[in-house]
């Protein structure tokens, strides 16, 4: 038993090793949202296993080509619910959602960093994490080749 918990502190040691090293993989914030014309979202989904709790996955279009990804949380439900996120960035980089507490009828909203991205090509991937239980959906695919 004590090789067993010896080992399985070092794992967790060593993950959060490689979790606090990680620097373009450190954990983001969850904000509050206010969309624009610059926003272009999927359609609102309830979670795979988490009634009452909604998710999509958006990409804001900034000049140049430009856009940043953001995993947008909304918690409809009686109560509050633990949230964490991932997001998946074109560019192969992973952003982190701290865990957080979302109390009942609040949103909020996940940042990925900033990625350079060409016409017709998907942006990124987001997941949800709610309650310890994920589910995942892709942004939106570029539609327009313009610099907004």
């Amino acid at each position: 038993m004590h090789k067993v918990l010896r080992t399985v502190g070092c794992t967790a040691a060593a993950v959060a090793g490689v979790l606090l090293t990680a620097g373009p993989a450190a954990a983001a914030n969850w904000s509050p949202v206010q969309t624009s014309s610059r926003w272009h979202c999927t359609r609102t989904d309830e979670h795979a296993y988490v009634r009452q709790v909604s998710f999509q996955a958006c990409y804001i279009a900034l000049p140049q080509t430009k856009k940043q990804v953001v995993l947008v949380v909304r918690n409809d439900g009686p109560g509050p619910v633990s949230i964490q996120g991932i997001i998946d960035n074109i560019d192969g980089s992973e952003t982190l959602c701290a865990q957080s507490t979302l109390n009942a009828g609040f949103t909020r909203g996940c940042f990925g960093h900033f990625t350079p991205t060409t016409c017709n090509r998907g942006v990124g991937y987001a997941t949800l994490i709610v309650n310890g239980r994920s589910d995942s959906m892709p942004t939106p695919r570029v539609r327009d080749c313009d610099d907004s």
